[in-house]
């Protein structure tokens, strides 16, 4: 089996990485595992189900606006941080990373078998790790070094939470920022794409078994993760009256999400486009922010119909909060009155009423929210649209 490395000057060889089957041409460096075919002629890596913990350090110049990658620690389990390798033959499915930041270069040479004069340095037991003197915690992040897994995902993702921005792309690198939101809102899609999928037709039943297993390595970890409380979440919206913590609200604004918002006293249905906000780690501290959600539906600007975008404000709260009493909510936790159509049929109805009155011109009676108080008969075409919007 081959495995090509792309070049990126700012990431350094992980000795896990160097495998004897593994061809590296010179200068290269590792992004993530790729190219896996399965028709290899060599025997596949042996893949690890015990999740890698690294500590990554890097150094802020305080004049300079980039951080320059130095080195990492590795442990065998979740690492404890206070204030003042050789890996084996197996390649971790996860590994997850701490990034602290040193203000002062410190000299030191990685272990890298690649590097000669490079120590191997062993996984520490000893999961406790002392800051030192103008050190602080940055982000931590998911490494996912399973092709296996890597495949699944890009396979379920349809509207990535951090879209690709040029410089980062979490589904070709395999990094995912805490608190792992791709990941999160996707582990639904992860549990059916064991099931079923267009993609497992392609594969082998050697192959689609080892996707599995590593599937389920993945959603064991995100459901380990105590900052993020999954299971807690998911046993709030399934009460009668489904309710949320503000920490954990964002996982219900999955992008693509249909979602209901109240709008002069009746409902509107929007697209979740991207949430932004929330509580996020800083090196100062935990910092709490309101949510803001940026959604999308059809308006008509008087010539045609086209998308627009609002932003909504989902202000922090204490404690729990009936989800369906939020700004903007996911159609599904709605209270269906059962003597009506349910909401989406009503808002379907006035959607294809809406397209009808803009096709040309037509003559109603309406009574309810307007330019004037009253009800009276009003002319409805685009060009009186358009005269209006004019006089406004």
């Amino acid at each position: 089996m081959k495995i090509y490395l792309s070049l990126h000057s700012s990431r350094k060889l992980n000795p896990w990485d160097l495998q004897n089957d593994i061809e590296v041409e010179e200068g290269a460096t590792l992004d993530t595992v790729a190219n896996v075919t399965e028709k290899s002629t060599q025997e596949e890596p042996e893949y690890d189900s015990k999740v890698r913990h690294s500590v990554e350090y890097w150094h802020k110049d305080r004049y300079e606006p980039d951080e320059e990658f130095l080195y990492e620690k590795i442990f065998e389990d979740s690492v404890q941080i206070v204030d003042s390798g050789s890996v084996g033959p197996k390649i971790p499915i996860l590994q997850e990373a701490i990034k602290v930041i040193q203000r002062t270069r410190r000299v030191y040479i990685p272990s890298n078998p690649a590097i000669p004069g490079s120590q191997q340095l062993s996984p520490t037991s000893l999961n406790r790790l002392v800051l030192e003197k103008g050190e602080s915690i940055g982000a931590k992040e998911l490494i996912i070094r399973s092709p296996y897994l890597l495949n699944a995902l890009r396979a379920v993702v349809k509207c990535s939470a951090t879209p690709p921005s040029g410089e980062s792309d979490s589904l070709k690198e395999g990094r995912f920022p805490f608190p792992f939101r791709d990941l999160c809102y996707h582990k639904d899609d992860l549990q059916a794409y064991k099931v079923a999928h267009e993609a497992r037709e392609r594969h082998t039943a050697e192959y689609n078994i080892e996707t599995d297993h590593h599937i389920d390595v993945l959603l064991d970890y995100l459901y380990s993760q105590q900052d993020v409380r999954l299971k807690e979440a998911e046993e709030r919206w399934n009460r009668k009256y489904p309710s949320t913590m503000f920490a954990s609200a964002w996982l219900l604004f999955k992008p693509g999400t249909d979602v209901y918002v109240p709008e002069r006293g009746i409902w509107s249905a929007y697209v979740v486009d991207s949430i932004s906000g929330g509580s996020l780690q800083s090196f100062s501290g935990r910092i709490t922010t309101p949510y803001q959600i940026d959604v999308w539906n059809l308006a008509f600007d008087g010539t045609v119909i086209t998308r627009q975008l609002r932003t909504i404000k989902v202000p922090v709260f204490d404690g729990e909060r009936e989800i369906s009493s939020l700004p903007v909510f996911p159609c599904r936790f709605i209270h269906e009155d059962s003597a009506l159509p349910s909401m989406r049929t009503q808002l379907i109805q006035r959607g294809l009423n809406y397209v009808t009155l803009v096709q040309g011109p037509a003559y109603r009676e309406y009574s309810g929210y307007g330019l004037e108080p009253g009800g009276e008969k009003v002319r409805c075409d685009a060009a009186f649209h358009r005269g209006i919007k004019d006089s406004l």
